[in-house]
């Protein structure tokens, strides 16, 4: 979850009954990880905040001969997230399908999606459709196909298409990472300010 996604699944009732299927939600934002660490100031739980790139490059990392299956994005960033993970990690076998934009996937879209995917069988299925759209296929996905392990990282798709730099990891470590987006992305930039102006309003009342 990010504030963007938060205020989301406030206000589509569909979205907050997907994410709640879900066996683990991360905290991606850093909107929502102060928030959470200061509502558990006084308790003795271990926040931490695992983004999808984090996830995205710890399965990476971890991975041997485990075959990956990726949803989204252009057929040009996914080209590239191939050849980058045969460089990082050459013992994967990729597998990748870029959609058609759409608002809305149909019932019919989905039953292409999961042929191709049960084809693969991969180990997980990363999905960069964008959310809420990403955590609404991935349910809908998983009840049509055999993997165990579906992840909607979104703009994971992006970073590790243009070969992550040591800006972006720079910019991580100091919990900045949405300036890089909004450099890399721009048309992002009203979204994640205005949502997060939303998001602080929510918290507060």
């Amino acid at each position: 979850l990010n504030p963007h996604s938060f205020y989301v699944s406030r206000m589509d009732k569909s979205f907050f009954n997907e994410i709640s299927k879900s066996n683990n939600v991360f905290i991606d934002g850093i909107g929502i990880y102060v928030f959470v660490v200061l509502k558990n100031i006084f308790s003795s739980k271990n926040i931490k905040r695992i983004t999808g790139f984090d996830f995205f490059q710890f399965f990476l990392n971890n991975s041997y001969n485990k075959k990956i299956f990726f949803l989204g994005s252009s057929k040009k960033n996914l080209n590239k997230i191939k050849q980058n993970i045969l460089l990082e990690n050459p013992t994967c076998k990729v597998f990748t399908y870029s959609p058609s934009f759409k608002e809305e996937f149909t019932n019919k879209d989905l039953i292409k999606f999961a042929k191709k995917i049960n084809r693969a069988d991969p180990d997980i299925l990363f999905l960069g459709l964008g959310a809420p759209k990403q955590e609404k296929i991935a349910i809908r996905i998983s009840e049509k196909t055999k993997v165990k392990n579906i992840a909607p990282i979104g703009a994971v798709f992006d970073y590790y298409a243009n070969n992550p730099t040591f800006i972006l990891f720079l910019m991580r470590f100091f919990w900045l990472e949405w300036i890089y987006r909004l450099f890399v992305k721009p048309r992002v930039w009203k979204r994640i300010v205005e949502y997060f102006i939303v998001f602080l309003f929510m918290i507060f009342f």
